[in-house]
């Protein structure tokens, strides 16, 4: 029956997901070459940068995939040893920050699209005594956000015009361990780490809709234009929340109650939440049950979903399930209880996104990646994006679209209102799914970047055969 449900299934794939190119180019790719796009907020025209080397090659396009412009720039000369990001200063203007060899501060590098000509600045940047946490973009501008270890403070280095540091003191701010304790910044931190020793965190931004691999992890840090909001669920009983509003340089520390569960002598309590147009939504479970709980910052309950066992789960929209290391290796499950029991068992995750006018609330589980493979998918911690001495060249939305290789995954898709109640009806294959099939079926399109636009989500690649770099696009 599982082998008639797979073909089933792949046969309507292909047939629904033969996807057609929107625009396609002439290019010539060394084969050690990498690239990464970036996209400019302020007139949603993108670049294809080509790394070669000693030089940066620019592709400029605009929001219709239509090249507008090519040069190349120089790399920074015996300073510049990786890209740890960027800003768009203007429509004209990006600006790269390199980290120097020993990571002896940064080089700021300065291009003008318009005359395609570049300058160098050295920043003096040392961070040796504070903990690093995340490096993002956002807003027009470049953020390093640092801890420092010892104290309740955290630090935000911006780098535009000038870099500008900003330290917020919570001292005064209460923490709460996983053992309902007394808890300093730093115990929170490293608290469901494996390594213990650092405080990196995992980014979720407003690109490509997250996967339930990014989501699984207990620390996580979302981006929201000009905020940033820390969650912690290291505790069942609370999530703890750092809002920190990198305008006004204000913060505010929120710890929101979760759902209510009755403790069981068979299994064990798990928990975990998610930020989502500034509410909070938690899930939390033990056993044969799961209740959701929407939230606002206060602590006031929104909306409140439960997952029973045995009983049929009247808010999904689709079957349950479940994906074992492969988008084709698909099964449907029956019972609620097969649901609960396989989300308990691995990581539990909750992910929403916008889904046209509506919401989409994808709850879930997913395993640790399979060890056959050497590589290290989506990280719990901060993922390939998450490392200090990195660059742009490991590419965030890509890497979200590829989370799920070589793991299990059990989830279902709810659709929600503006106000969180359920909609009626069956959902169709999300552009996020549309796009993770073709690239497991298309593995000769190599050098692929992911360009985020209003609606839509575009795929870049080099197809070798007729060394041409083409555009897809994939909408929900």
């Amino acid at each position: 029956m599982r082998k008639i449900l797979l073909l089933l299934f792949t046969i309507g794939f292909t047939f629904s997901y033969s996807q057609q190119s929107i625009s396609s180019f002439e290019f010539n790719l060394d084969k050690n070459a990498s690239l990464f796009s970036l996209k400019n907020p302020n007139n949603e025209n993108f670049l294809i940068i080509v790394s070669e080397q000693e030089k940066l090659n620019f592709k400029l396009f605009d929001n219709q995939t239509i090249k507008i412009k090519e040069f190349d720039i120089q790399v920074p000369e015996g300073k510049g040893k990786s890209i740890l990001g960027y800003n768009f200063y203007d429509d004209e203007t990006v600006h790269f920050y390199w980290s120097k060899r020993g990571f002896e501060g940064l080089v700021k590098q300065v291009i003008n699209l318009t005359t395609q000509k570049s300058s160098i600045q050295d920043i003096e940047f040392n961070i040796k005594d504070e903990k690093f946490i995340v490096r993002l973009s956002t807003d027009n501008n470049f953020y390093i956000i640092t801890c420092l270890e010892e104290e309740n403070v955290i630090n935000t280095y911006s780098f535009d015009e000038k870099l500008v540091k900003t330290t917020y003191d919570l001292k005064d701010e209460k923490f709460i361990s996983s053992l309902n304790r007394r808890a300093t910044l730093k115990d929170i931190f490293i608290e469901e780490n494996w390594s213990k020793t650092d405080f990196l965190t995992q980014v979720i931004k407003e690109e490509t809709p997250p996967s339930l691999v990014l989501s699984r992890d207990k620390r996580k840090c979302f981006v929201d234009k000009d905020r940033l909001i820390f969650t912690f669920d290291n505790n069942h009983d609370f999530t703890q929340c750092i809002q920190l509003d990198l305008k006004s340089n204000n913060y505010k520390v929120n710890h929101i109650k979760k759902p209510f569960i009755k403790k069981s002598d068979f299994n064990n309590i798990e928990s975990n939440s998610f930020y989502y147009k500034n509410s909070i939504v938690q899930m939390k479970l033990v056993g044969h049950l799961m209740n959701i709980s929407f939230k606002d910052f206060e602590g006031n309950e929104l909306k409140n979903y439960i997952i029973e066992d045995n009983i049929d789960i009247s808010f999904k929209n689709t079957d349950i399930i479940q994906e074992d290391g492969d988008i084709l290796d698909k099964r449907i499950l029956g019972k609620s209880n097969q649901l609960l029991r396989k989300i308990g068992n691995n990581f539990p995750s909750i992910v929403l996104n916008d889904y046209n006018q509506n919401t989409l609330m994808i709850i879930g589980g997913v395993s640790e990646v399979r060890q056959k493979s050497g590589i290290f998918y989506g990280g719990i911690i901060g993922g390939f994006t998450g490392a200090m001495i990195g660059s742009l060249l490991q590419d965030y939305n890509l890497n979200n679209i590829n989370s799920y290789n070589n793991r299990k995954v059990i989830y279902i898709n709810c659709l929600l209102d503006s106000n969180f109640n359920n909609i009626e009806g069956n959902i169709n294959e999300t552009a996020f799914d549309k796009l993770r099939f073709f690239i497991h079926k298309n593995k000769d399109i190599t050098h692929q970047t992911i360009i985020k636009n209003k609606k839509s989500i575009i795929l870049g690649g080099f197809n070798k055969k007729d060394k041409t770099f083409t555009f897809y696009e994939f909408i929900n």
